[in-house]
């Protein structure tokens, strides 16, 4: 399962990361605001469905 990030620069100060399976489909979503991980995180599986939805930034790990 490979994947590839549409942003490979460090995230602006307030930007939206995503990063998709090699297929197309999207495999996690990250919203930035000044430059540190804020609101809603989603993580997709493979077929699209959704994974998982958190706001507990701990609990996301960072790539």
């Amino acid at each position: 399962m490979l994947s590839f990030t549409s942003c490979v620069k460090p995230p602006r100060e307030n930007s939206v990361k995503k990063t998709y399976y090699e297929n197309g489909n999207i495999k996690k979503e990250i919203t930035y605001k000044d430059g540190k991980i804020e609101g809603v995180v989603k993580e997709y599986y493979e077929d699209g469905a959704l994974r998982i939805e958190t706001s507990d930034v701990s609990s996301v790990p960072f790539y």
